[in-house]
């Protein structure tokens, strides 16, 4: 994602995974901006082992993204200047591409707006939530932070299975 001004870019990448040489298990992401100005790039080290995808610019320079951290896709904000991450709470939880890194937001500077698609009673569904409105709750780091995934982790594939089989009957009924 571009910053408004054109002077930077925020993005996804599995660099820390290739560099410590992951052959199985699960590769994560991680999110990175590079600085056109002074060609340097920053690491955003935030739910290290979870996947943080679809990283979008505010008009201030923050950071809106998607993290799995709690087992599930939900939306995160980055303050560059302070650091600290805020869950956004009072926005659907389980947002969602139609697969697992697919894009799921979209900002809007010019009308402080987020869109954003959930997956919810087996369809997809795009809802819309204004920035000024988002709750933000701080996140506090513990060795626990990524417990939903440990504690539930049958649930995780079934919900994985359940958007799998969507996509099958989608592609068997464009088949036919």
């Amino acid at each position: 994602s571009w910053s408004p001004d054109g002077s930077s870019i925020v993005y996804t990448t599995d660099e820390i995974s290739m560099q410590s040489k992951r052959t199985h298990g699960e590769w994560t992401f991680n999110l990175k901006i590079l600085d056109l100005l002074t060609d340097s790039v920053t690491l955003i080290n935030r739910f290290p082992g979870s996947n943080n995808i679809n990283p979008l610019l505010d008009k201030t320079g923050n950071i809106y993204f998607l993290s799995n951290q709690s087992g599930i896709n939900n939306l995160y904000y980055y303050n560059r200047n302070s650091k600290k991450t805020f869950e956004c709470k009072n926005l659907a939880s389980n947002v969602t591409g139609i697969s697992t890194q697919a894009p799921a937001l979209s900002l809007s500077h010019q009308a402080d707006l987020l869109l954003f698609s959930t997956f919810i009673n087996a369809s997809f569904q795009i809802s819309q939530g204004n920035l000024n409105d988002i709750l933000l709750q701080p996140v506090i780091y513990t060795s626990s932070t990524k417990n939903a995934k440990l504690i539930f982790p049958d649930l995780l594939e079934k919900k994985l299975d359940l958007v799998n089989k969507q996509i099958e009957q989608m592609d068997d009924s464009t088949m036919q």
